[in-house]
């Protein structure tokens, strides 16, 4: 049994007017797909499956935030400063003096922190199907105009999309992978 697994057609499109402008480490697309499953040689199908989706990746993970920290200060102080004077000369005199002071300070200081960490690649299922021992092959499946919506991420998000497929014979099981091409958004 030969199992081959492909995605045929890939198409992505800017997701335009469904993501709110201005939100910062937010992307998003829409795709379409048309992938196929072939079985040849070997004895008939009994079972099997496949799977569609979306390989995705993100470099740089924010996803736990960016922390804006504002610490305002005020303070009072009170002191006395003494001094002593000697004058030496043709009269002598000792002065002793006594300087109170009293103060007030306000301080404002401030702290960003971006919580950073490494990319991570996620397998999106979006679609599935069943397969029997009357399933025809090429079996076809495709989708149109599914959101991919990504947030989190300072870097641009990439995706790959991928179709997974597993038959079942009378005398053992095939199981494949067919990646598209990578796509960033």
């Amino acid at each position: 049994m030969h199992l081959v697994a492909a995605v045929d057609v890939s198409n992505v499109v800017p997701a335009g007017g469904d993501v709110a402008q201005g939100i910062p480490f937010v992307h998003a697309v829409k795709v379409s797909g048309d992938y196929s499953v072939s079985v040849d040689g070997g004895p008939s199908v009994r079972d099997g499956e496949i799977a569609i989706g979306y390989l995705i990746g993100c470099a740089v993970d924010i996803a736990d935030g960016i922390s804006i920290g504002i610490a305002p200060s005020i303070g009072v102080s009170a002191g006395i400063a003494p001094s002593l004077a000697l004058t030496l000369g043709d009269s002598t005199s000792v002065t002793v003096a006594i300087q109170p002071n009293v103060g007030v300070n306000a301080g404002l200081a401030g702290a960003i922190s971006v919580n950073l960490a490494p990319g991570t690649v996620t397998a999106v299922v979006i679609g599935a199907a069943s397969l029997d021992e009357d399933a025809e092959y090429p079996y076809i499946f495709s989708h149109t105009n599914t959101p991919l919506n990504i947030s989190g991420c300072l870097s641009p998000a990439s995706a790959m999309p991928f179709v997974t497929a597993r038959v079942d014979g009378t005398n053992g099981t095939a199981q494949t992978t067919g990646y598209g091409t990578q796509f960033t958004f």
